[in-house]
């Protein structure tokens, strides 16, 4: 159940955070949607899809290092 909720739902939040950097520009915006692509790069690695959970880690380590935060950028770039 909770895979199927999360398989819609993260979708939705990573659409709603690239609207999000696009409009607004904060950094928080993108700490939110670099967390995002961690989350998702987890998800695809435990179901075995190694090219798509590489394609969402770089896109969060991207995303970590517009926004400055530290602890995402280490946390992306492991």
């Amino acid at each position: 159940m909770m895979r199927c909720l999360t398989s819609v739902r993260l979708p939705r939040l990573i659409r709603a955070g690239h609207a999000l950097t696009d409009s607004a520009g904060d950094t928080d915006d993108y700490v939110l949607l670099a967390k995002c692509y961690l989350l998702a790069t987890r998800m695809l690695v435990k179901m075995d899809e190694q090219q798509l959970g590489w394609m969402a880690a770089d896109r969060a380590r991207q995303l970590a290092e517009v926004s400055g935060e530290a602890l995402t950028v280490a946390e992306s770039a492991r």
